[in-house]
């Protein structure tokens, strides 16, 4: 049922239990089923004949992939191979629970998790006068076109403040990397993956710059693996920001406060960036006062998928990450991802405030 490759990956568990104490969901569940090792058992137990049910299936989906599971596995335990694998299997025979089911077949029919026919509606006036081509090509994702425009816009203002020659994709395709985390690594998402590839190439952009971490993860790895790679160089936003900023092509006012920074687990593990969103609060005068899980082991915020099909998972989550930054006596997060903005979003204590690095650097540039 599962591939050998999944399978390989349930087994290497050695019994340490770390991931117990590394994974946002079980830590705010307090369950022991949430735990990676858990759904790895879970996996181990059809291997050896038990029956992947509905129930097997349910837990598969209260897990976020964040992968801090497998961020110090010594054993190279990877979860998320056999957890994608679960979905798609579950999908395709039924297993899947009713709102996770009516979520994937949204996406199907429209291609993105908002189910959206027009993503770049609230972006009409800003995309309006573009070139055909330029130089870099900004990708602004499902989720910044959707449900953080804002975070969109600041990125287009900078890049025209910085004197960037860019241009954005008209109906710009989706990464796929939503579609992927909600479904497992399907044809559908291969065939996102190969159109998207195909836009940019067109384009004849020599950089890609990816406003959101989840699609510039996707690009970066799983296109290379699947031989469907940009011909581009691809940069995320924060590191091609960071880089005008050192270049001195953004004339930035000094600002003043304390504020927290919330590193996205695919920026900080999977593409090993921590730094350049520091850079850039640093060169914005803030002083960034760290929550005790930072940086690659930074606890997840509940990203932008989760709440289409768990909205209560999803808001505990969030109410986790706020608990690190108000036990510290601080009050102002700063994000680094669209789909971490949305997270965060949900859960706002009273007297807190959240706010993303672009949209803070656009305010701070003249």
């Amino acid at each position: 049922m599962f591939s050998e490759v999944a399978y390989k990956n349930a087994d290497a568990c050695r019994f340490c239990w770390m991931c117990r104490h590394l994974c946002p969901v079980s830590l705010k569940t307090g369950k022991e089923i949430n735990s990676a090792r858990a759904r790895g058992l879970l996996v181990s137990m059809v291997k050896r004949g038990s029956e992947y049910d509905a129930t097997m299936a349910e837990n598969m989906w209260e897990c976020v992939l964040c992968g801090a599971c497998s961020n110090d596995c010594a054993s190279g335990f990877e979860p998320r191979t056999f957890i994608r694998e679960g979905r798609s299997i579950a999908l395709a025979e039924g297993l899947a629970p009713k709102n996770v089911a009516a979520l994937a077949s949204t996406v199907l029919e429209t291609g993105n998790i908002y189910g959206a026919k027009d993503l770049q509606e609230a972006l009409k006036d800003e995309l309006a006068g573009l070139p055909e081509t330029a130089p870099v090509l900004l990708y602004i994702g499902e989720v910044a076109s959707v449900e953080t425009p804002e975070i969109a816009k600041a990125a287009m203002r900078l890049l025209k403040k910085a004197g960037v020659s860019f241009t954005v994709l008209k109906n710009e395709p989706v990464s796929g990397a939503y579609m992927g985390d909600l479904m497992g690594f399907v044809d559908e998402v291969r065939r996102q993956a190969v159109k998207l590839t195909a836009a940019i190439d067109a384009s004849g952009a020599e950089t890609v710059v990816v406003l959101d971490a989840m699609d510039a993860r996707i690009m970066k790895h799983e296109y290379a693996e699947w031989n469907c790679a940009p011909k581009a160089e691809v940069l995320t936003a924060t590191s091609y920001f960071a880089q005008l900023a050192a270049e001195g092509k953004l004339s930035i006012r000094k600002q003043s406060g304390v504020v927290s920074l919330h590193d996205a687990g695919a920026l900080s593990r999977d593409l090993a960036e921590t730094e350049p969103a520091r850079a850039l609060l640093s060169a914005m005068g803030y002083e960034n006062s760290e929550m005790f899980r930072n940086r690659d082991l930074a606890k997840a915020s509940g990203g932008a998928l989760l709440k289409h099909y768990d909205p209560r998972l999803a808001k505990m989550l969030a109410s986790g990450r706020w608990e690190d930054l108000t036990r510290l006596g601080l009050s102002h997060m700063v994000t680094e991802a669209p789909g971490s903005f949305a997270a965060l979003s949900l859960a706002i204590p009273a007297g807190c405030e959240l706010s993303d690095l672009l949209v803070l650097l656009d305010k701070a540039v003249d």
